[in-house]
This record gives structure tokens, C-alpha cells and sequence, in this order.
């Protein structure tokens, strides 16, 4: 699963689900002139800015047009699907980097205080 929850397209649910307040944001997503409605899962932090960054990503492969020309529109969301996994593994990578890096100091600083006690 996903940190950020997930997005369901089209879903019927069921009583219990309403009852239990299971349902998340509504969202509506514009793509290639189709409007697609999601319900986010609860545990979607923001569901509008993850529609925003996938439109916005879209919007640019399309507008790349030494790229995106003679592409079909699965190929421009592909594409779009790509740079976005492309900068959550960057982002990935720098966190656990700076985690390295903390507790590298972290261990340093105990260490420190410890041979002063």
C-alpha cells in the first residue's frame, strides 16, 4: 500500500462503508478532455493535490512537443507516471540519505556525551 492511501475510480460501496465514514474526498480528475471522478481511501492526506500533481505533470509531457508529439494519450500518461516515479525514488533517496546522515551525528553526539559522563 501506498504511504499516501488510495484513490478508487468508479466504486460502488456498501452500507457498512457509509456507516463507518470509510468514504474519503471526492475528486475529480481532467484528463485529455474526460473528466474522471476517484474516492480517496481515509488515509489520502490530500486527494486534490495528488489529482493536481498528476494533471500538472500530464500538462507538461503534452506540452513538451519534441517529446510528446505522434504520442497517443496512454503513452503521455505513462510518461507523466515516469517523471513523477522518477522524483518520489530522488526523494526516496534523499530522505534515506538524510536519515543516514542524522543518525551518523546522532551516534556521534552520544558518544561525545558519553565519554565526558
Amino acid at each position: 500500500m501506498s504511504l499516501l492511501g488510495h484513490l478508487k475510480f468508479n466504486v460502488e460501496f456498501n452500507e457498512d462503508e457509509k456507516k463507518e465514514g470509510l468514504l474519503g474526498e471526492n475528486i475529480t480528475i481532467n484528463l485529455f478532455g474526460k473528466k474522471l471522478k476517484f474516492i480517496a481511501d481515509e488515509n489520502v492526506i490530500d486527494a486534490n493535490r495528488v489529482a493536481e500533481l498528476l494533471m500538472g505533470e500530464v500538462q507538461e509531457v503534452q506540452e513538451m512537443k519534441s517529446v510528446s508529439t505522434g504520442m497517443d494519450n496512454f503513452t503521455k500518461l505513462t510518461q507523466a507516471a515516469l517523471n513523477i516515479s522518477n522524483d518520489l525514488i530522488e526523494l526516496q533517496d534523499k530522505y534515506q540519505k538524510l536519515l543516514e546522515l542524522v543518525n551518523t551525528r546522532s551516534n556521534y553526539l552520544k558518544e561525545a556525551v558519553e565519554a565526558e559522563i
